[in-house]
């Protein structure tokens, strides 16, 4: 299980974005607490959710806590890449570019590179 404190330094998104990639990544369960907790709007925004629903779906895993303002969640990677093709929306200005690089990690994923 990797914990991960998300008020620590900056406290943005962007520990969001690579604490699930990450675990993606080694295959290993996340508690995230404190979700953006120094920021005016404290929690999970619509485009940090999307990007934790984009690897959950393609790693056919489990998510607790997925929802909007949400201060903590829990990820489970699955234990297989699902491939195809994906779309989602954002549903904000939110940043695609941020969403593809929260996806970046998923083809090294069992040497698929």
């Amino acid at each position: 299980m990797i914990y991960v404190d998300g008020a620590q330094k900056s406290g943005s998104g962007t520990i969001v974005r690579f604490a699930v990639g990450l675990a993606t990544l080694l295959g290993e369960e996340l508690h995230l607490t404190n979700i953006r907790a120094k920021r005016e709007k404290p929690g999970l925004r619509p485009q940090h959710l999307k990007a934790v629903q984009a690897l959950q779906q393609i790693c056919q895993g489990s998510l607790g806590g997925g929802e909007i303002g949400s201060k903590e969640i829990r990820f489970r990677p699955g234990g297989e890449i699902k491939s195809g093709c994906y779309e989602w929306d954002i549903g904000t200005a939110g940043s695609t570019t941020l969403l593809a690089i929260t996806l970046l990690p998923v083809p090294f994923i069992d040497g698929k590179a």
